[in-house]
């Protein structure tokens, strides 16, 4: 995508929460499951918290209604299944960059 800029990627729960801590990114991508814990209990922790000023996008291939349900509870912005909106990862993108700084940056 033009104008965005991946500022940070990790492979279990522990090292993205410490990166989202770290970078504070406008938007973070998470899957539900992932070593050493699910990314809802993620979004719920740091929503909780309000550290990060994030917003969150659940990413996954688990598209079930209470995946999507339990996302939505803890915070997340957006639930995306892999499977079948993966078109509409890059319009809820700019979306939320936009709700925060008024304009792509």
């Amino acid at each position: 995508m033009e104008n965005v800029v991946v500022v940070g990627q990790a492979d279990d729960i522990p090292t993205s929460e410490r990166g989202i801590r770290a970078t504070k990114p406008d938007v973070a991508i998470i899957d539900i499951r992932m070593p050493g814990g699910t990314g809802i209990d993620l979004v719920r922790r740091l929503k909780c918290e309000h550290s990060s000023g994030s917003s969150f996008i659940l990413y996954t291939s688990y598209g079930m209604p209470q995946y999507r349900k339990a996302s939505a509870d803890a915070g997340a912005d957006f639930f995306f299944n892999k499977a079948a909106d993966s078109g509409k990862l890059a319009d809820a993108i700019r979306m939320l960059t936009v709700q925060r700084w008024g304009l792509l940056r």
